[in-house]
């Protein structure tokens, strides 16, 4: 609906119309428009670089930041880690100088959650606890919460989340990410009671909205399923997420990123028996990690590798 509000886009000013363009795009943002994201943030980037070198710092300023601040997001999902760590960086640098700290402290945000999925925890913490005292905004806080969660899981805490999900539970009762991240630190934890528990919560749930957060959230739960042993839910949860092959589990550009979504398919090919579809799934979600030094889920697609039968990987 909302992008029906542009039919007389071409009719705005440049930059209110890039602004606005950008705005629909991030809440119109569904796992379906990555490609299509990543385009529309492409061309503002170049317009705006183009007249910031002629008329220097102005409103265009912003619009740069925006689009870099959500192109690095479609970037991640459709695998491209570096590139969307450099758009992230260049986005830091542009607010940086120019003294806004609401959009750095948003674009750091986005550069901890990038180096907590690259498995750099230390540099991940120190940007989000820097975002956090910057402006203590309620997103941002929910950001640095978002980060913990992901360095917890990439150190083998996975049991000590516990007193996060405590912090957070009013939104665990109410947001199927929060609830589905947990479950699987649950399930990773050996506490299969707690992530059944939360797998029922997203069954009485579904179909939850198909927004920012959907593919996240079905990630989580296919691991989950299969980590609890529900091969129902573990099938249902594959066939959905089949169409995303070759893509990075995201959910929104300051949360959370659950890694290839290819290591999970495998895993459901590998429980169901179907070892020549697991290994070419995890190869490809190993090296897609590797290419970029993405080094937690490198060693979690090798891990599986190690476990199918006869495995030579």
């Amino acid at each position: 609906m909302a992008r029906l509000g542009l039919v007389d886009v071409a009719l705005m000013d440049p930059v209110d119309r890039a602004t606005v363009e950008t705005e629909v795009a991030r809440a119109c943002w569904n796992p379906d428009d990555a490609d299509a994201r990543a385009a529309l943030t492409t061309r503002h980037i170049e317009e705006a670089t183009r007249e910031l070198a002629v008329g220097g710092q102005s409103r265009w300023t912003g619009v740069l930041i925006e689009a870099l601040n959500h192109r690095w997001a479609a970037r991640m999902q459709l695998g491209d880690l570096t590139g969307a760590l450099d758009d992230a960086n260049r986005a830091a640098v542009v607010a940086d100088e120019a003294g806004t700290t609401f959009h750095l402290s948003r674009v750091m945000m986005g550069q901890a959650m990038i180096h907590a999925t690259l498995g750099n925890d230390d540099e991940a913490e120190r940007l989000a606890r820097d975002a956090v005292a910057m402006s203590n905004r309620h997103n941002l806080v929910l950001g640095q919460m978002a980060i913990t969660y992901s360095v917890g899981r990439n150190r083998g805490q996975q049991a000590e989340l516990s007193k996060l999900e405590r912090q957070l539970a009013d939104l665990v009762d109410s947001n199927p990410m929060f609830v589905g991240a947990f479950a699987l630190a649950h399930a990773e934890a050996g506490q299969f009671e707690d992530a059944r528990r939360l797998l029922a919560v997203l069954r009485e749930w579904a179909p939850w909205p198909r927004n920012w957060v959907w593919l996240a959230t079905t990630t989580a739960a296919l691991e989950t399923a299969l980590l609890v042993g529900d091969a129902d839910a573990s099938r249902r949860y594959a066939a959905v997420l089949t169409r995303y092959s070759g893509q990075w589990a995201m959910a929104a550009g300051e949360l959370a990123c659950l890694g290839p979504v290819d290591r999970v398919l495998g895993l459901a090919h590998l429980a169901a028996g179907r070892a020549d579809q697991a290994e070419t799934l995890l190869t490809a979600a190993r090296d897609a990690a590797r290419s970029h030094g993405a080094t937690p889920w490198v060693a979690r697609a090798q891990a599986a590798l190690d476990d199918l039968p006869d495995s030579s990987s």
